[in-house]
């Protein structure tokens, strides 16, 4: 059963499994879901280790394909132990990052629990991304999925003028953070 707390036997794993970076994780999950959640997200699970085809920096399990691991959250170690530059990222990998990233991954299991659709380019993802924001310290913006449109004659997949495009939709809230935001201050070493 999934709790809408992290419960000590949760804190517990995390910290066997992962050590100071279990740690982390137990915490910044406790934060972003008392903050941006008001404690109602449920806590299935978070992994450190590769992402679906290496390419994502997280990666929440909404379809299970019947695995039984739906909710479960996957970030990459690169996120808190940069070796390099993965995804030509390193200098803005760290802490400040891994902590959005979760809160974005959050958000995709948050939306699978109450049975919506948890996509980027959907309503529901829209409307948490327009609540979310302003509680980032961020301007409010506007959200809605873009759909097929004709543009000059052409059917294309553009956002209306003033909102979010579908790379922001994708992306959020780091296509909205400001160039200087992510640093690499706090970076925390996996222990493996």
């Amino acid at each position: 059963m999934h709790t809408t707390t992290m419960t000590k036997a949760d804190r517990a794993a995390l910290e066997n499994l992962w050590g100071t970076v279990g740690t982390w994780t137990a915490d910044t999950w406790t934060h972003l879901n008392t903050t941006y959640f008001g404690g109602k997200a449920k806590y299935h699970g978070v992994t450190w280790g590769l992402t679906p085809h290496g390419k994502r920096l997280g990666h929440t399990w909404v379809d299970d394909g019947g695995a039984g691991v739906l909710g479960r959250i996957t970030l990459h170690p690169a996120l808190l132990d940069p070796r390099g530059n993965a995804w030509e990222m390193g200098p803005v990998l760290g802490a400040r990052l891994a902590e959005y990233v979760l809160l974005h991954e959050m958000l995709h299991a948050y939306l699978g629990d109450r049975g919506l659709d948890a996509s980027h380019n959907s309503q529901p993802w829209c409307d948490e991304i327009m609540r979310i924001t302003p509680l980032l310290g961020l301007a409010a913006v506007q959200a809605e999925p873009v759909k097929p449109r004709r543009v000059d004659g052409k059917v294309v997949r553009l956002a209306r003028d003033g909102f979010l495009s579908r790379d922001d939709l994708a992306h959020w809230p780091h296509t909205l953070m400001a160039p200087d935001y992510y640093n690499t201050e706090g970076r925390i070493t996996v222990l493996t």
